[in-house]
C-alpha cells in the first residue's frame, strides 16, 4: 500500500470512529479539555503506529488500547489534582466503556437493518419524523392525516422496530440490556 493510501485509509478510519473514541475517553475523564489534549495525542499515536496496525481488524478496538494508555499516562502527569481515579478503577470504566461501545454499534447496525425491512411508506415517515425541525403535526399536514393518526402511527413503528433490533441482536448471541 502506497503512503498516499495508508494515509487516506488512517483519515477514513479515524473520522469514521473518532466520535465513538472521543465518548470512550470522555468517560473516563473529567475535564473536556483534558478530552481535547488526549485525544490530539490519541490521534498522533494512532498515525505513529498505524503501520503496525492491520487493516482486516477492528479499528476502534485498537484504537481504544492506545487511548486508555494514553489516558493513564495523562492522569499520572495530572497527578497533583485533588480527583482522580487509581489506575485499577480507570482500568475497570476502560473496560465497561468498550463493552457499551460495542453493544451501541451492535445496536446500529441492528437498526440499520431494520429501518431497511420496512416497507418504503413507513420507512420513509419513520426516518422524516426523526429529522430535526419536524413536527408530528408537520408530518401530519405533509400525509394529509390527522396528527393523532401519525403519532399512533409512528409509535406502532417505534415498537416494531424495537422488537426487530431485539431479535437481531438476540441472534448473535449477545445479551441486550
Amino acid at each position: 500500500m502506497s503512503e498516499e493510501e495508508n494515509y487516506e485509509l488512517f483519515v477514513k478510519l479515524l473520522t469514521s470512529n473518532e466520535a465513538m473514541l472521543r465518548s470512550f475517553v470522555r468517560k473516563l475523564l473529567l475535564s473536556e479539555n483534558d478530552v481535547d489534549d488526549v485525544m490530539q495525542e490519541i490521534s498522533i499515536t494512532l498515525w505513529q503506529k498505524f503501520d503496525g496496525f492491520d487493516p482486516d481488524t477492528n479499528f476502534l478496538k485498537w484504537a481504544y488500547v492506545i487511548a486508555r494508555f494514553k489516558v493513564m499516562t495523562h492522569r499520572r502527569n495530572k497527578g497533583r489534582d485533588r480527583l482522580h481515579f487509581d489506575d485499577e478503577l480507570l482500568g475497570l470504566l476502560a473496560e465497561e466503556s468498550e463493552e457499551e461501545s460495542e453493544l451501541s454499534q451492535m445496536r446500529h447496525k441492528a437498526m440499520q437493518q431494520c429501518i431497511q425491512k420496512l416497507p418504503e411508506p413507513k420507512r420513509k415517515m419513520l426516518v422524516t419524523a426523526y429529522q430535526p425541525d419536524v413536527s408530528m403535526k408537520d408530518l401530519a399536514a405533509r400525509m394529509g392525516k390527522s396528527s393523532a393518526a401519525v403519532y399512533k402511527t409512528v409509535s406502532r413503528l417505534r415498537v416494531t422496530l424495537f422488537d426487530c433490533i431485539h431479535k437481531e441482536i438476540s441472534q448473535t448471541g449477545e445479551t441486550y440490556e
